[in-house]
C-alpha cells in the first residue's frame, strides 16, 4: 500500500515509504492544524505541538479564496467552505473504492486493508454531479514546491480516487499555493474511462508496487519532501563529523568543529555548482533519469519595482519616509567579535 502523497518519488523509489514517519506525522498535522484555522479564523492550541519552524511556515500562509470555476456556459463559484476537507480516499489495484475509516491509523491500514493499492487524504474536492466532474485541490506552501504542478501524480491518484469514491466520472486537478495565494488549476478534465487516465493508472500501479526495495537517488530526490530522512540521500554526507550534533550530545567544541565543517560543505556546493553550470553551458542540457525534464540555464524576466519618484510627484511628498514601515527583529545566528 502506498500514501498517494508518495507516488510521484515512489515510481522512481520503491522505499520512500519507508523512511521519515515522523516527518509524514508532522505533514498531516500540520495541514489538519491549517484546516481548522481556515474554518474558525483562529489558531487552535494544537499550533504549539510542531516543531518552531512549521510554525512560522503555516501562519503565513493564506486562506483560500473563492473560484470561479466554468464548465461550457456554466460558472461556478466555488468556496473553501464548500469544499469537501481532508477526505480519505483509497483504492485498489482495479481502482474500486475501498472504505477506510478515518480512524484507522495510516500505519495499520495495508494489515488491515490488504486489498488497499494506494490511500491518502484529500485537502478540498468540490463535486460537481450535474457535469459528472470532481475537482481535487491539494495546498501547498508554494508551487514550486511540486516540480510537475497539475500534473503531478499525486494529485492525479487523487483525482482518480475521489472519482472511485464518489461514482464520478471526470476530475480536474488543482493546487492552492498557500504562500502566493493563488489557485493554479488544470486546463481540462480527465476522464475517468479515457486513454490519458490508462497511462496514468499504470504508472501508479508501478509506483504502488512493492519492487527490489532498495533506495534509489535521483533527479526525483529533488522533490520528495522526505530526503532529509533518507539515508541513501544524505550518504555522501560525512555524518562521522557531525555525529556528536546531530546525536544531541554536543560538547560547545563540537559545535565549533560542525560550524568550521558546515562552512566547507558550503563551499564546496558552490564549486559542485559552478562546475555544473559550466558543463551544461559547453555541453547542454542535462538530462532527468526518465528523459521528462531537463537542468539548463533559462533567461527569467524578474517583477518590476515601484517607481518612487513618480509615486512623490503623484502624491506631491518629497520623500516616502512616512510611509515606511519600521524594522522588525528576526534572528539570525552568525559570528560576531566578542566585546
Amino acid at each position: 500500500m502506498r500514501r498517494i502523497s508518495s507516488l510521484p518519488t515512489a515510481e522512481f523509489c520503491p522505499r520512500v515509504d519507508k523512511i521519515g514517519q515522523d516527518v509524514e506525522t508532522t505533514q498531516s498535522a500540520r495541514s489538519t492544524i491549517f484546516h481548522a484555522y481556515c474554518e474558525t479564523g483562529k489558531w487552535s492550541s494544537d499550533l504549539w505541538t510542531l516543531p518552531e519552524k512549521d510554525r512560522e511556515e503555516i501562519q503565513k500562509w493564506r486562506v483560500p479564496m473563492p473560484f470561479t470555476y466554468r464548465v461550457g456556459d456554466v460558472a461556478h463559484m466555488l468556496q473553501y467552505k464548500n469544499a469537501v476537507k481532508e477526505m480519505r480516499v483509497a483504492v485498489d489495484k482495479n481502482f474500486k473504492a475501498v472504505a477506510v475509516p478515518a480512524a484507522v491509523p495510516q500505519a495499520e491500514i495495508a494489515e488491515r486493508y490488504p486489498e488497499v493499492m494506494i490511500c491518502g487524504h484529500l485537502d478540498m474536492a468540490w463535486l460537481l454531479p450535474e457535469h459528472d466532474l470532481v475537482i481535487v485541490c491539494d495546498i501547498k506552501s508554494s508551487i514550486f514546491a511540486v516540480k510537475e504542478g497539475n500534473a503531478s501524480l499525486q494529485l492525479q491518484g487523487y483525482g482518480l480516487a475521489a472519482c472511485a469514491v464518489t461514482g464520478l466520472g471526470r476530475y480536474v486537478t488543482a493546487i492552492w499555493d498557500a504562500a502566493d495565494g493563488r489557485y493554479h488549476v488544470a486546463g481540462q478534465a480527465i476522464e475517468v474511462d479515457g486513454f490519458e487516465a490508462a497511462d496514468i493508472k499504470d504508472r501508479i500501479r508501478v509506483a504502488a508496487a512493492e519492487r527490489d526495495g532498495n533506495f534509489r537517488t535521483g533527479t526525483h530526490c529533488s522533490h520528495c519532501w522526505k530526503r532529509t530522512h533518507c539515508p541513501a540521500h544524505l550518504a555522501d554526507v560525512p555524518e562521522g563529523e557531525f555525529k556528536a550534533l546531530l546525536s544531541g550530545q554536543a560538547t560547545e567544541a563540537d559545535v565549533r568543529a560542525a560550524l568550521v565543517g558546515k562552512k566547507r560543505l558550503e563551499d564546496l556546493h558552490k564549486r559542485v555548482d559552478e562546475a555544473c553550470k559550466a558543463w551544461a553551458q559547453q555541453h547542454g542540457p542535462v538530462r532527468s533519469e526518465d528523459g521528462t525534464k531537463w537542468w539548463r540555464c533559462e533567461l527569467r524576466t524578474r517583477k518590476g519595482g515601484l517607481d518612487h519618484d513618480a509615486i512623490c510627484r503623484a502624491l506631491g511628498e518629497p520623500n516616502l519616509d512616512k510611509f515606511y514601515k519600521p524594522p522588525s527583529e528576526s534572528t539570525h545566528h552568525d559570528w560576531r567579535k566578542i566585546d
